[in-house]
């Protein structure tokens, strides 16, 4: 492996165009520090590792490792990009800090960094605080635990018992909240409903929204929507930020089942699950103009669920450990099923039926298909590299490849069940995403 060294005044940089530590190709050497971490948006945290560097027999020296912050990296720790910079406006939302502003310990003693930088959080458009590694210096600092914040206590109950109509923002906070059979929720104007580590039971439930309005769920550790009907949703957008779907769920434990999903009006995903653990199952997503499932550093099952004229992806995956069982894909407008950057999925029994592509696997992820069956598509099956900065993709297929309509680049891993020749399409990536198959997509 060829490393590129770059002394900088506390420690060292190395770059490579091949693995260093884990996913990372560029990461910092901290010289003489002993733990720490990067925190990052608050809803996912780095360790760094600790390392000995020896130059020669007679010098070595000890070292803290941790990723160099760019866009590349920040994408392997499953985090989504937005931008980096040494200004932000004195109003915005600041909505995490890397351990008090990174925080080191050395001989017993702690430093603090006292230069920093601010990555925009493109879910909720908020900033976290990040060291800047390059410029900043280290100062000691006064001793003393950081603390962690608590999940408050939920003691407080409410159930909806009839039907109501918001014409502003709703938010439940720390409650125990269900509802009585056939309750219909009117949201109007730009009334949104927000869930703030909450337990939700809603079964037999009806939301409709006539104006732009959206449904957050966030640090909810249940949440079961059973038989609920849910149409004319709009992705959350404030004068603050933006997010991409209509529901949401941040760092949350979900269970859909048996309900209805259609006809939202605006947003990159109707659902989205950000950092979440959920299961979907006989549930209908149907007249969606984007995508309708997307699951990012998530992990989740979707089963015996029906897909039907979707705009563009069926389920999307980033960084996600999915299983996918017994669903039918119908008229999806790009990809039925979307396993990327780092995804792992298992793809069981689904049925793909004029779309445009079936599955696609790309950008370091694996996806595993059994028993899976194409009919009137465009391409059935693609397998590419986007990123450069992951690993080679892989399909395990489990049938006869050849008799199916794929694209697969050179630099893709594909293990057939039998013992097939396979076709090498160059450039897989520049006849996707609109240009010769599937929509034109940001991801």
């Amino acid at each position: 492996m060829e490393v590129i060294v770059k002394k900088i005044d506390h420690g060292l940089i190395l770059d490579s165009k091949e693995n260093i530590w884990k996913n990372y190709r560029k990461v910092i050497l901290l010289e003489g520090l002993k733990n720490g971490g990067l925190n990052l948006h608050g809803r996912s945290e780095i360790e760094a590792n600790p390392i000995t560097v020896r130059f020669n027999p007679y010098d070595e020296k000890e070292y803290l490792m941790v990723p160099f912050i760019d866009q590349e990296n920040m994408e392997l720790s499953n985090e989504r990009f937005a931008f980096f910079t040494n200004e932000i406006p004195d109003t915005s939302l600041i909505i995490s800090r890397t351990k008090n502003n990174l925080v080191f310990e050395r001989k017993g003693k702690k430093y603090q960094i006292d230069r920093f930088i601010y990555l925009k959080d493109p879910l909720s458009k908020g900033y976290t605080v990040l060291p800047d590694l390059i410029k900043g210096n280290f100062k000691r600092i006064k001793s003393g635990n950081i603390k962690e914040s608590e999940s408050k206590e939920r003691t407080k109950k409410k159930t909806f018992e009839q039907d109501f109509e918001l014409i502003e923002d709703r938010s439940f906070e720390d409650m125990v909240i269900n509802n009585t059979d056939q309750v219909t929720i009117t949201l109007n104007g730009k009334a949104n409903l927000f869930f703030d580590n909450c337990e939700i039971d809603f079964r037999k439930l009806k939301i409709i929204a006539m104006g732009q309005n959206a449904i957050i769920m966030r640090n909810c550790p249940k949440v079961i929507i059973d038989s609920v009907e849910i149409s004319g949703i709009s992705n959350y957008t404030s004068d603050s930020f933006t997010l991409p779907s209509g529901l949401t769920f941040i760092k949350s434990n979900v269970t859909i089942r048996n309900s209805t999903f259609f006809s939202n009006i605006t947003g990159d995903d109707f659902v989205n699950f950000y950092a979440s653990q959920f299961s979907v199952d006989a549930t209908m997503f149907k007249d969606i103009p984007n995508d309708a499932i997307d699951s990012d550093f998530s992990e989740g099952t979707i089963s015996n669920s029906n897909f039907l004229r979707i705009g563009n992806d069926g389920v999307d995956f980033s960084g996600s450990d999915i299983l996918l069982e017994n669903n039918v894909f119908t008229n999806v407008g790009d990809k039925c099923i979307s396993a990327g950057e780092y995804s792992n999925v298992e793809s069981n029994n689904n049925k793909m039926v004029d779309s445009s592509i079936g599955l696609v696997v790309k950008d370091g992820s694996v996806l595993e298909t059994e028993k899976d069956s194409f009919a009137g598509n465009t391409v059935d099956i693609a397998v590419f590299m986007k990123k450069d900065f992951y690993n080679d993709p892989l399909l395990i297929y489990n049938d006869v490849l050849n008799e199916k309509n794929y694209l697969i680049e050179k630099k893709s891993y594909v293990i057939p069940y039998f013992d097939e020749k396979i076709t090498i399409t160059k450039k897989v990536e520049d006849l996707m995403y609109g240009n010769l198959y599937g929509k034109a997509s940001k991801r």
